[in-house]
C-alpha cells in the first residue's frame, strides 16, 4: 500500500481550535449568522449539490489565516491551496464555491481569498475487519465494515489494496470523512507551497491525532 497522510488543522496564530461561524447565501447585519438551512447543506456528502455561485463565511473569530481548514461537511481552501488542487484534477470529483469572508459585524478578517470545497466521493480505503478500534454501545457492525459508523475510537488503522485514482480525496469513513487525505505526490507539491494552519500526518498516526484533539469528547 502507498503511504497515505491526512491534512490535519494545527491551532495557532489564525486558525481556531473549532471555528464559530456559519456559511450563508446573503449577508444581513440584523442576523448575520442564521441556520444553515439549505438544500445544499442538507445533501448527502458524496452526492452532487446545488450550491449558489458564491457564498459568505461569517464567523466570530478576528482572524482567519489558515489555508485548509475542514467544517461545514467540506473543506475551506485558499486560493493558494485551491491552485494545487485544480494542478492534480484527473475528474470532476469535487465542487468550489467562492467564499466572502468576514466577521459577524461586517468586518474584513483575513488577507486571504477563500472557497469552500466540497466533495462529490469518497473513497473506501479503510480495512475495517484488520483496523482495532472501539465500539460505540448501539454500533451496528454492518455499518461499521460499510462506512465505520458506529466507531468511537480508532487504536490502530489499516489501509486496503484499492489505491485511490486521483492525488487527494476524502475517505468513507465517519470519522475522517472531513479531512482530506492525499499520496505523497500532493503532499509535496503543499509542502513546497509553504502553506499554513495544518500539518500533514501519516494515516498511521491518526488514531493518536484523533484522541488527542477530541478526547473531551470520547
Amino acid at each position: 500500500m502507498e503511504d497515505i497522510y491526512c491534512f490535519w488543522p494545527k491551532p495557532q496564530k489564525g486558525v481556531p481550535i473549532f471555528i464559530n461561524g456559519v456559511l450563508t447565501e446573503s449577508y444581513n447585519k440584523d442576523n448575520p449568522m442564521p441556520p444553515m438551512d439549505y438544500d445544499w447543506m442538507r445533501n448527502r456528502l458524496g452526492k452532487k449539490a446545488d450550491f449558489p455561485q458564491e457564498l459568505w463565511l461569517v464567523v466570530k473569530e478576528k482572524l482567519l489565516l489558515s489555508d485548509y481548514y475542514p467544517v461545514f461537511k467540506g473543506i475551506i481552501v485558499s486560493e493558494s491551496f485551491l491552485n494545487i488542487i485544480k494542478n492534480n484534477t484527473f475528474k470532476d470529483f469535487y465542487q468550489t464555491i467562492k467564499l466572502n469572508t468576514i466577521s459577524a459585524k461586517g468586518k474584513e478578517i483575513t488577507p486571504k481569498k477563500y472557497y469552500y470545497l466540497r466533495f462529490n466521493e469518497e473513497e473506501s480505503l479503510i480495512d475495517y475487519e484488520k483496523s482495532e478500534f472501539l465500539l460505540e454501545d448501539d454500533a451496528n457492525f454492518e455499518h461499521v465494515l460499510k462506512v465505520g459508523s458506529g466507531i468511537k475510537e480508532f487504536k490502530e488503522i489499516y489501509l486496503n489494496n484499492t489505491l485511490a485514482e486521483t492525488n487527494f480525496f476524502i475517505l468513507r469513513d465517519r470519522m475522517f470523512n472531513k479531512y482530506l487525505f492525499s499520496n505523497k505526490v500532493f503532499k509535496k507539491e503543499i509542502e513546497e507551497a509553504n502553506l499554513y494552519g495544518f500539518d500533514i500526518i501519516h494515516y498511521k498516526t491518526l488514531p493518536y491525532a484523533y484522541n488527542e484533539k477530541y478526547k473531551a469528547y470520547i
